[in-house]
């Protein structure tokens, strides 16, 4: 953190993890594999909490909330690293989390988005997607299916089940869900995380394509007044995933690069902007946003050579 005082945040830790495991495998390298075992050792010695069986969003004390959609990104990290160390440990903390999920389920069926410790408190509801239910859980819903494959447990897998139910009831809701432009941006980022989700069902196909379009759509009239890294990147990833990519790829590849950051700074050269407003660059390097887009750009470079794009697992 920049300011050297603030908490350490256990998603983007879970993100890491995930990101430098994909490094790993497309390169090779041993130093990517041990950043991800020194992250992961972090969340599981220090940001995990077995007493409640979840991870705090953010390491501090006295415990921050717990986020839902944080857990599930969290777990999947975990279990990318255990494919390739199969450490117990891993797998064992992310199946306690995965059940540990339960404590957000809400009375009506759906799952709350954020709980208060010690008591498991639901924090009141708020019209802002990252603060009240919505199909963008899918993503994080994805740790109960990862896990209910790997240790053959049908309750995981059926929870993934009702959630993907949930998820498509809300989908038509969601979008565009305001009169604001730069809140429908912010939700076209979290819209991204239900069509990736999607690609688990093959069978709703057609939702995830219509959703890829609709995405489009909206992000082509928004951007000039506001675009977001990350809706370009889990665009791009997605068409490339579901052989959408098409001659656009690299006019897509291009707008992403314009992004990525040269600077004497050895902490953000490489990294990739957050968005920019009115075409200026924001001057925020955000770690979530550089790994979308450099694996977007590789899966489309991945794409034009006709080598191996990965699947849904490898997904950052």
């Amino acid at each position: 953190m920049d300011s050297g005082n603030l908490p350490v945040s256990a998603e983007i830790t879970g993100y890491a993890v995930s990101a430098l495991c994909w490094l790993h495998q497309i390169t090779g390298e041993q130093k990517y594999l041990d950043g991800a075992e020194r992250a992961a050792e972090f969340l599981v010695k220090e940001a995990w909490h077995p007493e409640y069986g979840l991870f705090p969003f953010e390491v501090a004390y006295p415990l921050p909330p717990a986020y839902f959609f944080d857990c599930g990104i969290i777990i999947r990290g975990l279990l990318a690293l255990w494919r390739i160390n199969k450490r117990q440990i891993l797998l064992d903390v992310a199946t306690a989390c995965a059940y540990g999920m339960r404590q957000f389920r809400a009375e009506d069926g759906n799952w709350h988005p954020i709980i208060l410790f010690p008591h498991f408190k639901p924090l009141p509801h708020q019209k802002k997607w990252s603060r009240e239910p919505g199909c963008f859980q899918l993503k994080a819903a994805l740790a109960w299916a990862e896990v209910g494959e790997l240790t053959s447990d049908p309750v995981l897998k059926g929870w993934f089940d009702d959630a993907m139910q949930q998820a498509l009831a809300n989908e038509s809701q969601f979008l565009p869900g305001s009169d604001d432009d730069e809140e429908v941006m912010n939700r076209l980022h979290a819209y991204g995380y239900f069509l990736e989700a999607l690609l688990k069902r093959p069978e709703h196909m057609q939702v995830l394509v219509n959703g890829i379009e609709k995405t489009s759509t909206l992000l082509d009239r928004i951007a000039p007044k506001f675009e977001r890294s990350d809706v370009c990147s889990q665009l791009l990833r997605l068409r490339v995933l579901c052989g959408k990519v098409g001659a656009s790829g690299g006019a897509a590849v291009e707008r992403l690069t314009g992004y990525q950051y040269v600077s004497d700074r050895k902490e953000v050269s490489g990294g990739f902007g957050f968005g920019k407003r009115e075409g200026v660059t924001m001057p925020m390097v955000n770690p979530v946003s550089t790994a979308f887009a450099m694996q977007a750009i590789y899966m489309v470079q991945m794409h034009q050579a006709g080598g191996d794009v990965g699947e849904l697992s490898d997904l950052i």
